[in-house]
């Protein structure tokens, strides 16, 4: 183990009452998206202690990427995905990063216990919505995490509770923003911190709400349950 490694953990001992870091160290996380949300993920969990990550986007950094996201200057050109890897890696490096430059299809194999959605669109989220629901034995815990402007929400998502939420996406409709409005540098990193805080609560099998909305605006705050369904898919 070298030095850089050793330091990590023992930086870790002063959070054992808050992760299990046993646990997480052996935790698989795929990460669906490596934008504003999924970027700042990658980079907090990797911090936490999470063995492996497995990041899914196919598109490239850009300039108007550089506030929202966990990116630098120099990062503008390269894939999201490796860009965010090298990052992470060089920060944390005793993290398992695979980076996929490709988008996350319905027909995507499954095999991670944990996922995360940092994507932008209720269409991307359906495609995933039908992949979990089909390969509903391959995985343990969904969270979505999704943003507009000051307004931050959070789905946690078992198998058993995945008919809820793809109805909940079939109710769902895209906030209307104006570009000037949509992210800046705190709203990714909030939604992000509260994405890491249910990965390590998973670590230590402690109950977690189904539900979050956070307005920062209002300054308001909701948790829940998504409701029960009754149709049959």
């Amino acid at each position: 183990m070298n030095n850089v490694n050793q330091s990590f953990r023992m930086s870790r001992i002063r959070s054992t009452d808050l992760a299990d870091h046993n646990a997480l160290a052996k935790t698989e996380v795929c990460i669906i998206g490596a934008g504003a949300i999924g970027s700042n993920v990658a980079y907090l969990l990797g911090k936490l202690g999470v063995g492996r990550l497995v990041i899914f986007d196919d598109d490239v950094v850009a300039e108007e990427n550089l506030e929202p996201q966990f990116y630098g200057g120099l990062d503008v050109g390269e894939r999201k995905v490796d860009a965010i890897a090298d990052t992470v890696m060089t920060t944390v490096p005793d993290v398992r990063i695979t980076a996929i430059p490709t988008r996350f299809e319905a027909d995507q194999v499954i095999d991670m216990p944990v996922l995360v959605s940092g994507v932008d669109s209720i269409e991307s989220r359906k495609e995933i919505a039908r992949a979990l629901m089909d390969q509903k034995d391959h995985w343990r815990y969904y969270i979505d995490g999704r943003m507009g402007g000051n307004i931050l929400e959070l789905y946690f998502v078992t198998p058993d509770r995945i008919r809820n939420y793809w109805f909940k996406l079939l109710e769902a409709r895209p906030l209307e923003i104006p570009c000037s409005a949509r992210a800046t540098s705190y709203n990714g990193m909030m939604i992000a911190s509260y994405i890491a805080r249910y990965v390590a609560a998973i670590s230590k099998e402690q109950p977690l709400p189904e539900y979050l909305h956070i307005d920062l605006l209002g300054w308001s705050f909701e948790k829940g349950r998504l409701q029960q369904q009754s149709a049959v898919l």
